[in-house]
């Protein structure tokens, strides 16, 4: 059985592997969220999403000078790690960041220029997360012979992680 150390740190690499998570404020737009490309260093918390400052998400971030409470939410390639990420989203125009993540992907986004004013980075600083391991599906056969229920599975795999 993981650990939730264990299953964090397949988070990171899951999320390595696949950046994009649906983002969204919380207790806004009726919780719709959108796919964003998340960068970050490491293994660890914040995460940064290219955004023009004309994006309604970016627009409703920029409304609160501490940020908005917000959820990312990921799956990653193969559907055997799901994540919710909960923290607060700012917007950041710092030169040296929006420099340490581009890349030919975010300038065809934004039209080859790194220094138009409308770009800015949204910072997600997640605080918590709750993690589930999906691996019932590969197992289900052995587990079942020894009469473990799906249910039994997925509690001993799902970690709660402070970021």
């Amino acid at each position: 059985m993981a650990s939730d150390v264990e299953i964090e740190a397949r988070f990171w690499r899951e999320l390595r592997d696949s950046p994009v998570v649906m983002l969204g404020i919380a207790g806004f737009s009726e919780g719709r969220s959108q796919p964003m490309t998340a960068f970050f260093a490491d293994q660890r918390a914040p995460l940064w999403f290219f955004s023009s400052s004309e994006a309604e998400l970016a627009r409703h971030v920029a409304d609160e000078m501490t940020g908005r409470p917000a959820i990312a939410s990921f799956s990653a390639k193969g559907h055997d790690l799901f994540a919710s990420l909960h923290g607060r989203l700012s917007i950041e125009r710092d030169p040296v960041i929006v420099d340490r993540f581009w890349n030919d992907r975010v300038a065809d986004w934004y039209a080859r220029d790194r220094h138009d004013p409308r770009l800015l980075l949204l910072r997600l600083d997640a605080d918590s997360a709750r993690i589930w391991l999906n691996e019932w599906d590969f197992v289900a056969p052995i587990r079942r012979l020894f009469g473990q229920r799906p249910q039994q599975a997925a509690r001993a795999r799902v970690a709660e992680v402070l970021l």
